[in-house]
């Protein structure tokens, strides 16, 4: 979800619109988070949890069906501020689907880990089903 602070509005985005990657989409959501048109909502507490995980030398992934564009431009340009530099690392659904244990799989390995060292936070219920397989 992006507020945009001119309309005083939410601007949700389907999965078509999250998943496409054409160089003008991205450029013009850009240029418009930028100019501080958008920019996106977080829960009061993720920037201090976040920030607390990072000094505590937690790590932090996202998997988002959103890609990993949109996910950089999302939480490097949110209401708390810039959330990046607490984040060490994006992943979308070119890794797999979020239905398939196998993307899990393929997540643990690149960030080294088994998969049961992970601590998964989710929304989606048969996401969460699928890690635990």
């Amino acid at each position: 979800m992006v507020r945009s602070p001119l309309y005083n509005q939410e601007v949700r985005f389907s999965p078509t619109v999250k998943c496409m990657k054409g160089p003008q989409v991205l450029t013009s959501l850009l240029n418009q988070i930028r100019n501080y048109y958008f920019y996106s909502s977080v829960y009061p507490d993720v920037a201090d949890t976040l920030k607390q995980w990072s000094e505590g030398g937690r790590k932090v992934y996202i998997y988002s069906s959103g890609s990993v564009e949109a996910q950089k431009l999302l939480f490097g340009n949110s209401e708390a501020g810039d959330l990046l530099g607490f984040i060490n690392g994006h992943f979308d659904t070119a890794v797999g689907p979020k239905t398939n244990a196998e993307s899990y799989t393929a997540i643990a390995k690149e960030i080294g880990l088994e998969p049961n060292e992970i601590l998964f936070l989710t929304d989606v219920v048969k996401g969460l089903h699928s890690f635990l397989s």
